[in-house]
């Protein structure tokens, strides 16, 4: 049974590994989503009641959300974001306070995301970092947890990518190196020409 779930795990973490930026954040995003709509809803109804919804119409723009129901309205990550920014002072200042420059930062990564811009691995890194400490804020245990799988993995890349940039400039001055010092090195042949110089 260890052995299986194990396994599973194994795989998990393989797909996980394989993931894009963007795909990588879109599930990030996702999560997020899933804690901040019943979040919203609380904080909301705690100071409008049963009015709060139409408080959540008066922050989105008609325009994009005409046709959506009710209940997809309030699970867009976008919308969700744009509720707590727009009623910050009155409903989620004393919450989430000093945070609401997360919450900014969160409306662009989303705006680029769907837009399908692209993202470096030093930006989702940013972008992963940003929604786990808004999930941390509001003691989402689980999904922050999720979360910083993510992160660690992108971590995990953004040292190889790093490591192989340097790799790649040693490699690129050694044959310099060799270039600059090719009549004397075809009579000493040396296996690291950079010594030449410490002379």
């Amino acid at each position: 049974m260890a052995f299986l779930l194990l396994s599973s795990l194994e795989k998990k973490d393989e797909v996980n590994m394989k993931l894009s930026n963007n795909e990588r954040i879109g599930q990030c995003l996702s999560l997020l989503s899933q804690v901040l709509s019943p979040y919203v809803e609380e904080k909301m109804r705690s100071i409008y009641g049963n009015a709060w919804f139409s408080q959540v119409k008066v922050c989105i723009s008609n325009k994009n959300n005409s046709n959506r129901s009710d209940e997809e309205i309030i699970q867009d990550v976008s919308v969700l974001l744009s509720i707590i920014n727009q009623r910050w002072d009155k409903v989620f200042k004393t919450y989430l306070s000093p945070e609401r420059g997360l919450v900014n930062e969160l409306i662009e990564v989303r705006n680029k995301w769907a837009h399908n811009n692209y993202f470096s691995a030093d930006d989702t890194f940013r972008a992963l970092d940003s929604i786990h400490r808004l999930l941390v804020k509001i003691g989402a245990e689980q999904q922050e947890k999720q979360v910083d799988v993510h992160k660690q993995i992108v971590l995990k890349l953004l040292i190889q990518e790093k490591s192989h940039s340097n790799q790649s400039n040693i490699s690129q001055g050694d044959q310099k190196i060799r270039e600059q010092l090719k009549e004397l090195l075809d009579l000493i042949p040396f296996q690291d020409p950079k010594l030449l110089f410490r002379c």
